[in-house]
């Protein structure tokens, strides 16, 4: 229970950052190409990303319970 608790705060965190990050990594895609850290940037962004999805059906799944 305390994993999935912490799963709904994460995504409830991480949401509008990963929002303006992949609007950023859209924007910005030529200037990251030559950033060194490129690829780890959008590793980044894919974990966080599936931590929002994964907390939004946790809470649907939750929601539909009750």
């Amino acid at each position: 229970m305390r994993c999935i608790r912490l799963l709904k705060k994460f995504s409830n965190v991480f949401f509008i950052p990963m929002l303006v990050g992949v609007v950023c990594m859209l924007i910005f895609k030529d200037v990251l190409n030559t950033f060194k850290y490129a690829q780890l940037i959008r590793y980044l962004l894919l974990v966080v990303c599936i931590i929002v999805i994964l907390g939004a059906l946790v809470k649907n799944k939750n929601e539909k319970d009750n």
